[in-house]
C-alpha cells in the first residue's frame, strides 16, 4: 500500500481492531492464552509501498501455537465481518488518539510533513476524523483481504533454531541463518 493509496483509512481501522491496543491479537495471545506480555501490529505505506507486521515475543514452548493464533486472527479479520461494537470501538480509540496528538507540537509537524511528502491534500487531517468515522465493517474486510493473506506472510523467529525449527516448517519454506546473516542448515527432520 502507498500512503495515497485509498484503503488507507480502511485498513488503519482493520489493523486497529486486530493488533491495535487492547486488539484482537493482544486480547487473544496475552490476555486468554498468556504466551506473552506484549503484541501488536502494524503498517506502513510510503510513497511507492510499504508493509505489514505483527510482533510479539513468546517463550519457545508456545512457539508454534502462538503462531498459529496470530493466523488465526488474521484469517478471521479477512473471514467474518467485525462485530459493530468492538467496530466502533476501535474507530472512536483512532478518533481520540488523534485529537491528543493535536497537542503534541511534533505531531503536528509530522502531519504537515506527511502532507508535504506525500502530497496529500490542503484538508487532509481537517477530514481524517470523519473519513474514520465513515469506515464500514465490510470495507475494514475488504482491506484485510486485499492485504492480509496468510499464505504470503514471511514469518521471522529468533530463538533456538533446533527447539522451534519443526513448528515454523508447519507454516511454510524454513531457512535457517546465524546471528550474522550466514545460512545455516535446516535442522534435520525439519
Amino acid at each position: 500500500m502507498t500512503r495515497r493509496d485509498p484503503d488507507y483509512e480502511e485498513l488503519t481501522v482493520a489493523n486497529r481492531v486486530l493488533g491495535g491496543t487492547m486488539g484482537r491479537l493482544f486480547r487473544h495471545l496475552r490476555e486468554e492464552k498468556g504466551y506473552t506480555y506484549g503484541i501488536g501490529s502494524s503498517f506502513s505505506s510510503l510513497q511507492h509501498r510499504g508493509d505489514w507486521a505483527a510482533s510479539t515475543s513468546v517463550r519457545t514452548a508456545v512457539t508454534e501455537a502462538a503462531l498459529t493464533d496470530l493466523i488465526a486472527e488474521i484469517a478471521e479479520m479477512r473471514d467474518k465481518p467485525v462485530p459493530a461494537s468492538e467496530f466502533e470501538d476501535a474507530k472512536r480509540a483512532l478518533q481520540a488518539s488523534f485529537a491528543l496528538s493535536l497537542e503534541n507540537p511534533a505531531a503536528i509537524l509530522g502531519y504537515y510533513v506527511q502532507s508535504w511528502t506525500y502530497g496529500l491534500r490542503a484538508d487532509y487531517w481537517d477530514t481524517y476524523p470523519a473519513r474514520i468515522a465513515a469506515v464500514t465493517p465490510a470495507q475494514a474486510q475488504a482491506a484485510a483481504k486485499k492485504y492480509w493473506d496468510p499464505a504470503r506472510l514471511h514469518i521471522v523467529a529468533v530463538g533456538d533454531a533446533p527447539a522451534i525449527a519443526a513448528a515454523l516448517a508447519t507454516k511454510g519454506t524454513l531457512e535457517v541463518f546465524d546471528a550474522d546473516g550466514k545460512p545455516l542448515p535446516v535442522p534435520p527432520g525439519k
